[in-house]
């Protein structure tokens, strides 16, 4: 027994038959103990409280989805939404990019941003601003690590690095400059590579394992002979420096317009006041006396010895290794002096010498 389109088989208490026609009204069909269809006028309503999932889960008209195996779901159509929205806030995924704090159009694969400000009471494992964390919660053994990674796939690929960035202003990056092997603190967002863009650089080996640059990504990295090297830079402001010995570069053919010292610029040395003195306490707190000069006394005798900073007081700064080569010239200086004065003396000495013979000869006649 079959029925033709339009049909549908009907027990007429004998038998099956094929009848014409419709159903008749539909209160209520109750499919187990999750799905129900209504039929109160003429609009069927169907409703969902709670449907059986894979491996006993459940999920419910609440919105609370429970189970032990996988959640598939495809969206129909083209560029559809995911919302999971737990309280107001919610997730979107679109187009395989995930949206978290009210992202309703992601544009990168995790997309986090909301507006809210961190407070008195907040820290960083407790808080509302954006905030991605990894945390090991074992404190009792060396190895609970906790790993962020940021890869590429090889010496072909690009550069791994993280962006960090005030929007519209100034930004900086952090990674592997692929080109040169260097871990790299750059001055652009996007890790633009170049010279003087490589703020800060580190290499696995040699004798340049720390590079930092000036402005211009100016550098010296002209090593000594047997020296091991460390970190190559261009300038250096310190407050003290501690070490068993200093090379200053001196070849002659880095300098142009060489001339040797007059004997005159010994008339301002011997003007100079060699002072005692103290650092206040700001500058160098574990306090001693020292010995040297002062840069604004110097710099009415030698300006070209004093540097003037840019800072708000303008520091002035005195080249103490210029007063070598005017110290040896004095010591040069007083020595010819001394052979001077070394040959009047004998010459004086000859004089005596002969006066005493000659009062010698006259006494005797």
């Amino acid at each position: 027994m079959s029925a033709t389109s339009g049909q549908y088989l009907k027990y007429n208490g004998t038998s099956w038959a094929p009848t014409t026609g419709n159903f008749g009204t539909v209160s209520t069909i109750n499919v187990g103990s999750g799905l129900s269809v209504t039929n109160a006028s003429t609009t069927p309503t169907i409703s969902l409280s709670t449907v059986p999932l894979a491996n006993g889960g459940t999920g419910t008209s609440t919105g609370s989805i429970t189970g032990t195996s996988a959640l598939n779901y495809t969206a129909g159509g083209s560029n559809q939404n995911v919302s999971i929205t737990p309280s107001g806030t919610g997730v979107i995924v679109l187009g395989g990019k995930v949206g978290v704090g009210g992202v309703s159009s992601p544009t990168a694969r995790l997309h986090v941003s909301n507006a809210n400000t961190y407070g008195a009471s907040n820290s960083p494992l407790s808080n509302d601003v954006p905030t991605f964390m990894l945390m090991n919660n074992s404190n009792s053994n060396s190895a609970a690590h906790s790993i962020m990674s940021v890869r590429t796939s090889g010496n072909g690929s690009g550069n791994p690095y993280m962006s960090i960035d005030l929007y519209g202003i100034r930004g900086y990056s952090v990674g592997i400059n692929n080109s040169t092997d260097f871990f790299e603190i750059n001055s652009k967002w996007n890790f633009i590579s170049g010279t003087s863009n490589g703020i800060i650089a580190m290499a696995f080996n040699g004798q340049n394992r720390v590079r930092i640059t000036d402005e211009s990504g100016n550098i010296r990295t002209d090593w000594p002979t047997g020296w091991g090297g460390s970190m190559a830079i261009w300038d250096l402001s310190v407050a003290g420096i501690y070490y068993n010995g200093m090379t200053q570069r001196s070849d002659r053919r880095l300098k142009n317009t060489i001339t040797t010292l007059d004997k005159k610029v010994l008339e301002k040395f011997y003007q100079l006041r060699p002072v005692s003195y103290e650092w206040k306490a700001e500058i160098r707190p574990n306090r001693t006396v020292e010995y040297g000069f002062i840069a604004q006394e110097v710099e009415l005798l030698f300006p070209e010895m004093v540097l003037t900073a840019s800072d708000e007081i303008q520091t002035k700064s005195l080249s103490y290794q210029s007063f070598t080569a005017i110290e040896i010239l004095a010591v040069q200086a007083h020595e010819s002096d001394l052979d001077v004065i070394k040959s009047q003396n004998a010459l004086q000495i000859k004089q005596i010498e002969e006066l005493k013979a000659l009062l010698m000869a006259n006494s005797t006649k």
